[in-house]
């Protein structure tokens, strides 16, 4: 490279755990005075993957992350698709682990009436789920902070 001039460099930083991370970017040059240059660098995973036991029966949950774009039916952004986050629990195109689906003001989703009257998953509600056998849920996305403000409304809530 020519004195004075520029070059940029790209650094991809895809943590797989949340948690603060730090390193050092070394650049060795011919230059008289100033041969190498050390830059810190620092960033925080905001990604997670979350695994989320269910047991046979009824289980209330929330999840603290945002899941990922496959998630999302592409014509509402509110929210995550409810049948798409239920999906992984399909056994085959005729059976499904998962009876129902329920949020706090009684609309519910079940696979085997093929109803469903959750517009989308409110990522910072509840939800009652009920599965015919033990399973294991799994879902990435970008996490909820811990400070997130949320309403609490008359009444009952199930929040996340």
């Amino acid at each position: 490279m020519e004195p004075e001039s520029n070059r940029s460099i790209l650094i991809t930083f895809s943590p797989q755990d949340i948690q603060e991370y730090f390193g050092e970017l070394h650049i060795n040059s011919n230059a008289p005075f100033n041969g190498e240059m050390t830059i810190e660098l620092s960033g925080a995973g905001i990604s997670r993957e979350l695994v989320m036991p269910l047991n046979q029966g009824w289980d209330l949950v929330s999840i603290n992350i945002n899941p990922g774009d496959e998630f999302y039916d592409e014509e509402d952004n509110r929210g995550p698709d409810p049948i798409l986050m239920m999906e992984q629990f399909r056994i085959d195109e005729d059976n499904h682990n998962l009876e129902m689906l329920k949020d706090e003001d009684g609309r519910f989703y079940s696979p085997e009436f093929n109803f469903n009257n959750i517009s989308y998953w409110n990522i910072l509600k509840g939800y009652q789920i009920k599965v015919r056998e033990g399973a294991e849920g799994t879902w990435a996305g970008e996490v909820i902070p811990s400070d997130q403000e949320f309403w609490l409304d008359e009444n009952w809530n199930m929040v996340a």
